[in-house]
């Protein structure tokens, strides 16, 4: 084989790594895609049947769903985030990071872990506070 195949073949391999390498890391957060309901929460910020739904785009949902709250306290959980854009990132380690955007106020970045078995996805903040979700 001449010098400048034997190139073109180890540049072709080494494109076809890269390509593969980015497509594994930009589908990396596909295994949380959907929607998922709170089953159990040590965050009174939470109830039990919220829902979260995690799109393809990387933006995150949270509704009331079939949380048991008045409704006082479901406009209040509305108002608080109507303008609140959620986006989020994670990673086959169990890191899952969330932006939360506020108009005019800027934006924090939410540090957590997770653990996904089947159907059960268990989200930890860094103080602790864990939500039990099921995939719906």
């Amino acid at each position: 084989m001449s010098r400048s195949r034997k190139y073109r073949s180890l540049t072709v391999l080494v494109l076809f790594l890269l390509l593969l390498g980015t497509a594994v890391s930009c589908s990396s957060n596909q295994e949380l895609v959907g929607s998922w309901v709170i089953t159990e929460t040590d965050d009174s910020a939470f109830a039990a049947g919220m829902i979260f739904e995690f799109r393809e785009d990387k933006s995150l949902l949270i509704t009331t769903g079939y949380a048991d709250l008045d409704p006082e306290e479901k406009e209040s959980f509305d108002a608080a985030y109507r303008d609140v854009s959620l986006t989020y990132r994670s990673s086959p380690d169990g890191t899952l990071n969330i932006t939360m955007s506020i108009p005019q106020k800027g934006s924090l970045l939410i540090r957590m872990s997770y653990e996904l078995t089947g159907d059960r996805l268990a989200v930890t903040d860094e103080d602790g506070l864990t939500l039990i979700f099921s995939r719906q």
